[in-house]
């Protein structure tokens, strides 16, 4: 019994400072997280919003190009970075340029020419979300505190899981069946003194599960842990045919064109490249904008549809599908010269580990199975808010003024048990493990001093 006790104490301490490093952050990522959820419908708004004053026409859609070189005209140094189809309906299409080191987004009317808006990418609103949740705006620095915060995050669900069941369990007098049912189903009375801590049990045994899903699937995101895992699919050859930004292939130079070998530049072919035949209309300057799209736009990929132009002297075109569920986007190649098709990669030419991490983060994205996964994500997002409020609430009541509240750290000894599972957890999560050591040094030294002030207090008072 004495074990149990020391055992329940431990995980209520441990729970306890994982809440007071992660709750405050776990606000910020919560809102911001539940505001990205909805960023395709933010962004049809946006362009809708853009294009609700145009007039009608009935005449033809400007030529890309002509609509490119109006920009290029406006900022003679500028680059194309980037080049979005225009969906069906749609009367503006968009493009990024390059321009004094800063990309900035346009968004052109198709029909007249007209500038219907610019902004600079990193201002732009969802973008600033996506910054603030990933690493709170400030850069590297920053993604280092969310992921640390995040791995604390999985520690204080764990903890929290443990020692709700283990109350449970005892209160059921070993009756697993009727300690579950209470946990999630418990008797809520406001105004009682059990109020706030049995709806924030079970706030947290219901959300757990996809709360650790959302952790666990944003990992590969981070700077330790993602730069970590990305090592390893490399060594244990998870990467599959490699990442889409930064691929290595090189059109064939112009003299020699007519012997073009497309299978010598990239080894991987799908069965089923007839849904995506090859450009045929040559150019001695080399493919258009207008001639990618003309070829691509029949092919009807999940939008929104992206068109990169080659980098360097003899890069590729590539041609993206974007779309939010990861699983369903393809990427094509093209020669820069005639437009022969060099690749196409879609999905099922990944390794089974970078499948299973691209359904991760469009769970993580609320992109996986349509509206549902956004509603799901967004109960989650209220009930984090929830856990946050009601477990500041608890500590609020139960600690003495001027004091933070820890809870005591009793003698004794942990099973082993104990100790595998926080080994395998540090080694899981490296930065929670680095952090934990810390915390454990300042908890003695906290604890060391504490005692001797109890010490000369103790002297004082004999004299």
């Amino acid at each position: 019994m004495m074990s149990h006790t020391i055992l329940q104490q431990r995980l209520w301490r441990w729970h306890f400072w994982a809440g007071l490093l992660s709750l405050p952050l776990a606000l910020v990522l919560a809102v911001s997280g539940g505001i990205y959820l909805f960023k395709p419908q933010y962004e049809r708004w946006h362009e809708q919003r853009l294009q609700h004053h145009l007039p009608a026409v009935h005449t033809l859609p400007i030529s890309n190009d002509v609509l490119l070189e109006s920009l290029r005209q406006r900022y003679p140094d500028a680059h194309l970075k980037q080049f979005t189809l225009a969906r069906s309906g749609d009367r503006s299409v968009e493009f990024e340029l390059l321009i004094s080191g800063e990309i900035h987004k346009f968004w052109l009317d198709r029909f007249t020419g007209e500038l219907l808006d610019s902004q600079l990418k990193q201002q732009q609103f969802m973008q600033w979300i996506k910054r603030l949740h990933g690493e709170l705006t400030l850069g590297n620095n920053g993604s280092y505190i969310v992921e640390l915060m995040a791995q604390w995050m999985i520690v204080l669900i764990i903890t929290g899981l443990a020692l709700h069941l283990s109350r449970q369990k005892v209160a059921a007098h070993g009756n697993w069946v009727l300690a579950i049912q209470r946990a999630f189903l418990p008797a809520l009375h406001p105004g009682t003194k059990l109020f706030w801590r049995r709806l924030h049990s079970a706030l947290g045994m219901w959300l757990s599960l996809f709360l650790l899903l959302l952790l666990i699937s944003g990992l590969p995101w981070t700077q330790v842990w993602g730069s970590g895992f990305q090592q390893l699919q490399t060594a244990m050859g998870w990467d599959g045919p490699g990442q889409e930004w930064f691929v290595t292939l090189q059109s064939q130079p112009p003299e020699t064109r007519p012997t073009l070998n497309s299978n010598e530049l990239w080894s991987l072919r799908s069965n089923s490249d007839d849904e995506f035949p090859p450009i045929s209309v040559p150019a001695a300057q080399g493919m258009t904008l207008d001639q990618i799209v003309s070829n691509i736009a029949p092919m009807q990929l999940p939008s929104p549809v992206i068109v990169f132009p080659p980098k360097g002297e003899n890069g590729v075109w590539t041609v993206r599908s974007m779309t939010p569920n990861r699983p369903q986007r393809v990427t094509l190649h093209y020669d820069r010269w005639n437009g022969a098709h060099i690749a196409t990669i879609r999905f099922d030419d990944y390794h089974p580990v970078k499948r299973l991490v691209s359904y991760g983060i469009a769970l993580h994205e609320g992109a996986l199975f349509g509206w549902p996964n956004q509603l799901l994500g967004l109960l989650t997002v209220l009930g984090l808010i929830g856990l946050v409020i009601s477990g500041v609430k608890m500590w609020w009541q139960r600690k003495p003024p001027h004091q933070l509240g820890a809870p005591v750290l009793l003698p004794g000894k942990l099973p082993a048990t104990v100790w595998c599972v926080a080994v395998v957890m540090g080694l899981l999560l490296p930065l929670f493990a680095v952090s934990a050591i810390a915390v454990l040094l300042l908890d003695r030294i906290g604890l060391l001093f504490h005692k001797s002030s109890s010490e000369i207090t103790s002297i004082n008072e004999t004299e």
